[in-house]
């Protein structure tokens, strides 16, 4: 007896279904312990601050730059590895902060990294 079409639809969706699962399973229990690093000042002025972090994170999705707490950027592109910081105030305290996504739904936070502006 031949198998219909639908039957044969249903088992090829299931098979694909399950090798993506586990495919990505796969990538997420890749260890990533220890590729984090902190959070470096580069330079500071009076009205700007440059900041890099080292990281080696795959699969990598996002990088979330925060500044005293709140999130000033995302960056999407896994190369870019620091940020410079405009429109400071003088002689101001900042706390910065990145938080690395995966794409395995885990979050890792740097240590933080304050600094003062110049006068």
């Amino acid at each position: 007896m031949p198998i219909s079409t639908r039957v044969l639809t249903s088992l090829i969706l299931f098979m694909l279904i399950q090798i993506l699962f586990s495919c990505e399973d796969e990538i997420c229990r890749k260890d990533n312990s220890g590729g984090f690093g902190p959070v470096n000042v580069d330079f500071v002025t009076s009205n700007s601050v440059k900041i890099s972090w080292e990281s080696e994170y795959e699969p990598f999705e996002s990088y979330t730059v925060k500044r005293n707490g709140e999130v000033i950027s995302i960056i999407t592109e896994p190369k870019i590895k620091s940020f410079i910081d405009y429109n400071l105030k003088p002689n101001t305290f900042y706390n910065y902060e990145i938080t690395v996504e995966d794409l395995c739904d885990d979050g890792f936070i740097s240590t933080g990294q304050f600094c003062w502006t110049l006068p």
